[in-house]
């Protein structure tokens, strides 16, 4: 599954549609405000508590776990501004970083950087 939107707000509202449920009854059926659902789908406010997005993605139907769930919470992070809580500590995205932003910036990695990114992504099953 792609996931093609670029910000949390989209992918609440995409959802919510694709559901066929207006703002105000999924609001209703979840005991969401609906003021608060509104401001996230138009970016104006990012989640900031972790129990409110995961009851955001269990009225949307996102099964935890799943591609979705963590593209869902992929997204809330990077419109924060942060890495993903389930990232933060992981020694094999700790030690990509620096060739990731080398990248970014448009400074080719060396290739013993870009070999030890494969092999730490070949160890992480990755392949």
């Amino acid at each position: 599954m792609k996931i093609k939107e670029k910000t949390i707000g989209e992918f609440i509202r995409k959802r919510r549609i694709r559901k066929g449920i207006t703002l105000r009854r999924f609001c209703l059926e979840n005991n969401l405000d609906p003021a608060y659902i509104s401001r996230l789908e138009r970016n104006i406010f990012i989640p900031s508590k972790e129990g409110n997005l995961q009851k955001i993605a269990e009225a949307l139907g996102i099964e935890k776990e799943s591609e979705e769930w963590f593209a869902f919470l992929d997204l809330a992070s990077i419109n924060k501004g942060k890495f993903p809580t389930d990232l933060k500590n992981d020694p094999v995205f700790i030690k990509s970083l620096p060739i990731f932003f080398r990248t970014v910036r448009g400074k080719k990695p060396a290739k013993k950087d870009l070999k030890v990114l494969v092999k730490a992504l070949d160890k992480e099953g990755w392949k």
